[in-house]
């Protein structure tokens, strides 16, 4: 066999025709609805995205006859009013309720950018910076992905809602359309009893969270209450507390797993 001999055209050209031919039918329900100038312009953005392998309107240009300056303010005016973060959502987690079975992860993601430096930008706001471990002024992001695809991606308007408030109705609106099926999973910056009782008695879906190591806990074995930090590796059954602290919530029983405090 010759390992130099060059790739079959007629392979290449199948292969360049299914991709256009997938982002043409993927992009339709994007489409629908805008003007002829708007689909000319997100038509040409997709192209780039695929092209130049990052989100930046100068750099996804394809005109040659114009300035990439130019381009990208058209792009800007045309695309601007344009709502199509509710369609392009659809579509993916279109895509990913094909894949979703009873043990399927769900993984819900609040992160945050910081922008030190930034005034005027809109939606900004004072955010935890986690790799510093500090407040910064910056954007908190709501991101949930479904077997590497990413339904959701949504910046956080912390003028009009809090973090629990978005997390909520973000967490219903996809188990309602997944059928509940699925077993979601947070992070440490989740870690909130309301939150969880919300999950196990109102939603009635599989969860699996990440506890601060300051979280109080009450076993159910002996009626310690303690914090998690303080047990060593293992499985418990334990119970949360109460809103105030005061009282042990017995409505809903947990299980806690230790393991290397990770």
């Amino acid at each position: 066999m010759n390992i130099d001999a060059k790739p079959n055209s007629i392979t290449l050209f199948g292969m360049y025709k299914y991709i256009q031919d997938s982002i043409k039918n993927n992009s339709r329900c994007v489409l629908k609805g805008l003007t002829r100038p708007q689909q000319k312009a997100l038509s040409e953005v997709v192209r780039g995205l695929f092209t130049a392998g990052e989100p930046i309107l100068r750099h996804i240009a394809q005109d040659s006859t114009k300035s990439a300056k130019k381009q990208a303010e058209k792009y800007s005016y045309h695309l601007g009013n344009v709502h199509i973060q509710e369609k392009v959502e659809g579509l993916a987690l279109k895509q990913a309720k094909k894949q979703v079975r009873k043990r399927t992860v769900i993984a819900y993601d609040l992160t945050d950018i910081a922008k030190e430096s930034a005034k005027k930008i809109e939606k900004i706001s004072r955010v935890w910076d986690g790799s510093k471990r500090k407040v910064a002024t910056g954007f908190s992001l709501h991101g949930v992905g479904i077997n590497g695809i990413l339904t959701k991606f949504q910046m956080h308007d912390s003028d009009q809602f809090t973090l629990n408030q978005i997390r909520r109705k973000i967490v219903t609106e996809i188990a309602k359309k997944l059928d509940f099926k699925g077993i979601w999973v947070f992070d440490r910056g989740n870690d909130d009893k309301a939150f969880f009782k919300f999950l196990r008695q109102d939603l009635k879906v599989d969860f699996i969270a990440r506890l601060k190591e300051n979280r109080q806990v009450v076993i159910k074995k002996n009626g310690v209450k303690i914090q998690v930090k303080n047990l060593k590796a293992g499985k418990y059954a334990v119970y949360l507390m109460k809103k105030n602290n005061d009282h042990v919530d017995l409505s809903c029983e947990y299980t806690l797993v230790i393991s290397h405090h990770l």
